[in-house]
């Protein structure tokens, strides 16, 4: 995904999540990972924080009530944003994972991905469900 190769090469890559932490220790597993050569950093935040150092933004199901607004502060920004709620996809969020079979699955919004100026591959969208934003 382009769009994370505007920071410093060498800067860390920021994972942040908002509105509780629903992986548990599981974040501390990754943090300080590589990805792409640079080194994962996870914060935890709260709604008043600032979510401009983030290069990926998990949006928890408690901060569901303020998608929109999110989604459109990730506009233009390359921040990509992520949420495993019923529906999030079609709000405004890029990534949305939910279950299906027994699996993981993902869908993607592509038209927002597009608005925050991230290019998803062709190959990741091959294996998602691609969905639209509602229009009210």
């Amino acid at each position: 995904m382009a769009g994370f190769a505007r920071a410093a090469a060498d800067a860390p890559l920021q994972l942040c999540v908002l509105g509780g932490n629903p992986f548990g220790a599981a974040l501390n597993t990754i943090s300080g990972k590589s990805v792409g050569g640079r080194k994962l950093e996870v914060s935890l935040l709260d709604m008043d924080a600032d979510t401009r150092k983030c290069a990926m933004l998990f949006i928890a199901t408690p901060a569901e009530k303020h998608l929109e607004r999110i989604a459109a502060l990730a506009r233009g920004r390359g921040m990509l944003t992520l949420g495993d709620t019923p529906g999030f996809a079609q709000r405004g969020a890029m990534v949305n994972f939910f279950p299906e079979d027994g699996k993981i699955r993902f869908e993607i919004n592509v038209g927002a991905s597009r608005r925050a100026g991230l290019k998803i591959s062709s190959q990741l969208l091959k294996l998602a469900r691609i969905v639209e934003e509602e229009t009210l």
